[in-house]
C-alpha cells in the first residue's frame, strides 16, 4: 500500500515536471521566433547567420521536447530552457535598444536648436531675470532665436524690457561693456567666440549669464540634407539609394562642449571620410577649423563658425571647397565621446611625436593605448606642435581611426547596452539605420580589413574680417589650394575604387 502511494506520488511529480518542461519549451520557442523575426525585420544578420539561427531554433525545440519526457534529464532540461530564454530576452532587448538608438540619433539630425542667453555685465546688480524689466536690452537684428527669447520674456516679466537692435555681435558686445545696454539677448556661442579672440579676450569673465534657453533653430530651407544620389549631382562612387552603397562620403563634425548634441555650435573637428566597401579603403581629410572660406549666402568666415548656422551649412562649405557631394554627416560631442571610448576598453592611437599633456599623459611616438580622457586630450592638444592646429587635425583623424577599428569588433556590434545609451547622448547623424545595419552585416560576414590613410590641408596664417564677427580682424588660415586639390584627388580615388592601398 505504502509502495503504491510512493509510486503514484513519484508519477505525479514526474508528470508535473514534464508539463513544466513543455511550458518552458513553448516559451523558449516563442521567444526564439520573436527574436528571429526582429532580426529579419531589421535585416541585421547575414543570410548565412539567419539560416544557422533558424536551424538551431528548430533543433533546440525538438531536443527539449524529447528530453522533457525522459526521466533524469527533465530537471537539466528545465534549467537549460530558463537560461536560454533569458539569454534570448536579453539579446532581443539589446537589438531593440540598438534600433532605438539609431532612430534617435537620426531623428535628432533634423532638430537643431540654438542656446540663447540673457547676459548682463559681470558687475551688474541684476541677479534674476526679473531685474531686466524696463531696462534697455540689446539684440542682433534678425538674429536667430531672438524672437523666441523675447516671447518668453514677455510672458515672464511684468514689464518687458526696452529693446534696442544692433547690426552685429561686436556692436552688441560694445553696447553691453560701455553701459549703453543693461542686458543683451545673444547666442551663447558668441560669448565663447568673443572670449577666444584678442580684441575681446576674457569677454566671458566680463559678463554674467542670468538665463539660458534652448530654442528651435531656423528651418532648413532646402528640406532634407543633400546626398550624392540627388538629381543633377555627380556620384563618383556609383552609389544607389539603398543601404548597400559601394562608396560614400561622411562629414564628421566634432564639437567640444557639454550639453545637448542638438545645439548649433562651432565645429572644432572637420573631417571628410571617403569609404569604399569593396576595396576596404578609407580616406580621411581634415580641414583646419580656422580655414577662411565662403559661407553660402553669407560671406567669408572661419570654417568653425559655419557650425553656428547648422550642420548643413558646414557640409555645403566643404562640398564647395572640394567639389565632392557629401552623402552623410556625423556630429559628435567629443566630451561625451570620452565615456564611449572607456566603454570600448580604450583605443589604439598612433602618435607622430613624443609630447606631454599635463596632467593627463605622456604620449610616445608610435602606438599608444588610450582611455577616454587620454584620447580627448590627444585630440585637443595643439600647443605642443610647431604646426599647431594642423597637427591637431592629424591627431583627431588618428582618434577617429582608432574608434573605427574598435567599432569593427564583434563585441561592440553584438553588445553594450550602456554604450548604446551614451551614443544616443553625444552623436547626431543623418545616416539611415539601414546603411549602418548593412555595414554591420558586412563586418559579420567575414570582417572587412579596413585600410585607412589621412591627409591634412595646410595653409597660411592671416588676419581677416569674418561674417560672424564683423568689425574685428580675427586669426584665420588661408587654405593652400594645392593641398585642397590633392585632398580632392585622394577622396575621389577611394570613391572610384582605383586606389592600390
Amino acid at each position: 500500500m505504502i509502495s503504491e502511494k510512493r509510486e503514484k506520488s513519484a508519477g505525479g511529480r514526474s508528470g508535473r515536471l514534464r508539463n513544466l518542461n513543455r511550458a518552458l519549451t513553448a516559451v523558449q520557442t516563442v521567444t526564439a521566433v520573436t527574436f528571429g523575426v526582429r532580426l529579419a525585420a531589421l535585416n541585421l544578420l547575414p543570410a548565412g547567420y539567419m539560416a544557422a539561427y533558424s536551424i538551431a531554433v528548430l533543433m533546440a525545440g525538438v531536443l527539449f521536447r524529447i528530453t522533457a519526457d525522459r526521466k533524469g534529464a527533465a530537471l537539466a532540461a528545465a534549467a537549460a530552457s530558463v537560461l536560454i530564454t533569458g539569454g534570448l530576452l536579453y539579446a532581443l532587448g539589446t537589438v531593440n535598444r540598438l534600433d532605438d538608438t539609431l532612430q534617435k540619433v537620426s531623428t535628432a539630425a533634423g532638430q537643431e536648436t540654438v542656446e540663447m542667453a540673457v547676459a548682463v555685465p559681470a558687475g551688474s546688480t541684476m541677479e534674476t531675470l526679473a531685474d531686466i524689466s524696463g531696462g534697455r536690452t540689446g539684440y542682433i537684428r534678425n538674429g536667430e532665436g531672438v524672437e523666441a527669447v523675447k516671447a518668453v520674456l514677455e510672458e515672464t516679466l511684468l514689464s518687458p524690457p526696452e529693446y534696442e537692435e544692433y547690426d552685429d555681435v561686436v556692436s552688441l558686445a560694445d553696447a553691453l561693456l560701455t553701459g549703453e545696454a543693461a542686458a543683451i539677448l545673444v547666442n551663447s556661442e558668441f560669448i565663447r567666440i568673443l572670449s577666444g579672440e584678442e580684441t575681446y579676450e576674457g569677454f566671458s569673465d566680463k559678463v554674467r549669464v542670468l538665463y539660458t534657453i534652448e530654442v528651435n533653430g531656423a528651418e532648413n530651407p532646402e528640406g532634407k540634407p543633400k546626398t550624392g544620389d540627388q538629381e543633377g549631382e555627380e556620384d563618383p562612387g556609383g552609389n544607389g539609394s539603398s543601404g548597400d552603397k559601394t562608396a560614400f562620403v561622411v562629414y564628421i563634425s566634432g564639437i567640444d562642449t557639454f550639453g545637448s548634441i542638438n545645439v548649433k555650435s562651432r565645429s572644432d573637428v572637420n573631417i571628410l571620410m571617403a569609404v569604399n566597401r569593396e576595396s576596404g579603403c578609407v580616406q580621411l581629410v581634415s580641414t583646419p577649423r580656422d580655414s577662411y572660406l565662403q559661407l553660402p549666402g553669407r560671406g567669408m568666415d572661419k570654417l568653425t563658425h559655419a557650425g553656428l548656422y547648422g550642420a548643413d551649412c558646414s557640409r555645403e562649405v566643404l562640398e564647395t571647397l572640394y567639389g565632392i557631394p557629401i552623402d552623410y554627416y556625423v556630429r559628435v560631442n567629443f566630451s561625451g565621446f570620452e565615456e564611449i571610448i572607456d566603454l570600448m576598453g580604450g583605443i589604439d592611437v598612433y602618435s607622430e611625436y613624443d609630447f606631454t599633456v599635463e596632467p593627463v599623459k605622456h604620449y610616445t611616438a608610435g602606438y599608444n593605448h588610450l582611455s577616454g580622457i587620454e584620447a580627448l586630450a590627444f585630440a585637443r592638444e595643439r600647443h605642443a606642435f610647431a604646426e599647431g592646429d594642423v597637427q591637431r587635425g592629424t591627431n583627431q583623424m588618428e582618434v577617429i581611426r582608432g574608434v573605427i577599428a574598435g567599432a569593427a569588433s564583434a563585441d561592440l556590434i553584438t553588445g553594450g547596452r550602456e554604450m548604446l545609451g551614451k551614443i544616443g547622448e553625444c552623436v547626431q547623424t543623418d545616416i539611415p539605420p539601414e546603411v549602418i545595419y548593412s555595414l554591420m552585416r558586412q563586418q559579420l560576414s567575414g570582417g572587412t580589413e579596413w585600410q585607412g590613410e589621412s591627409f591634412t590641408v595646410r595653409g597660411t596664417d592671416s588676419r581677416e574680417v569674418t561674417y560672424s564677427v564683423p568689425g574685428a580682424a580675427l586669426y584665420v588660415l588661408l587654405p593652400d589650394m594645392e593641398d585642397v586639390a590633392e585632398a580632392k584627388e585622394l577622396l575621389e580615388t577611394v570613391l572610384e575604387g582605383d586606389t592600390d592601398t
